[in-house]
């Protein structure tokens, strides 16, 4: 779960199919994702852009909860 809500569009290889995570202990890794799996993900990008007011900057986080939010890592502590 942390690798995705730490995924960042520059991630993404939509050529490649590939998706590179960064996993425990920093070690980095590639995904082979099925071609309908990332148009599916493209698809979603265009409602997150949409919707979310997502910036399509290659740092920016795939994943938001609110506008412009990142997903969160770890449960808030109140």
């Amino acid at each position: 779960m942390n690798e995705l809500s730490n995924l960042r569009l520059r991630n993404l290889d939509f050529e490649e199919k590939q998706i590179h995570v960064l996993r425990k202990g920093g070690k980095k890794d590639v995904v082979a994702v099925s071609p309908p799996s990332m148009q599916d993900i493209k698809d979603y990008l265009a409602v997150r852009t949409e919707h979310y007011k997502g910036s399509n900057d290659d740092t920016a986080y795939v994943f938001l909860t609110r506008v412009n939010d990142p997903f969160p890592t770890a449960p808030s502590r109140l």
